[in-house]
């Protein structure tokens, strides 16, 4: 199995003087259970060896893909990042509530969410790091809720946590005095 070999696949079919329109109009209509087989003739030589999980994460990529055929290799560059980048700046209440919802999915949900997601971030021009969001996907059910931690710490940028930590401090001190 190897993500990053299948995305390096993908992305020869979004080159722009190249394009492959039909080959990513393939993997969007993987997005739903019976136009899977469509985006195996892109995955197959990648998956050998996954389990149903593994299979359906690996899917799930490639469609997303075809909705969004911007890879990002930046690293530490997750789905909170890009949801941050869609959101207005400051966060608007709508892409806020978008997001907490993405966090709060199960795995069924966690699909509607990303299509959104993918769909917007096309719109705005956003890549994805597809190959961190595989195994996003396939840690998504961690008990300890790692990979939605992950995402909440880059929506919510440091800055504005500090300043949240520092107001806090500043009202412990007032207090005090």
């Amino acid at each position: 199995m190897s993500i990053n070999a299948m995305m390096q696949r993908l992305e020869s079919l979004a080159i722009p003087a190249h394009e492959d329109r039909a080959a990513l109009a393939r993997l969007r209509r993987a997005q739903k259970p019976e136009g899977y087989v469509e985006a195996y003739r892109y995955i197959m030589e990648y998956v050998e060896g996954a389990d149903k999980k593994q299979l359906d994460a690996y899917i799930l990529v490639a469609s997303l893909f075809g909705h969004n055929p911007r890879n990002s290799n930046e690293r530490y560059r997750n789905i909170g990042n890009v949801c941050r980048e869609i959101a207005d700046t400051p966060v608007d209440d709508a892409s806020e509530r978008r997001f907490l919802a993405l966090l709060q999915a199960d795995r069924p949900e966690l699909k509607v969410g990303l299509y959104r997601m993918a769909k917007m971030a096309d719109r705005k021009g956003l890549a994805i790091n597809y190959t961190q969001l595989f195994w996003d996907i396939e840690n998504w059910d961690d008990p300890k809720g790692n990979v939605q931690k992950q995402w909440a710490g880059s929506f919510y940028p440091p800055e504005k946590n500090t300043s949240v930590a520092e107001a806090a401090a500043d009202d412990i001190a007032t207090k005090e005095d």
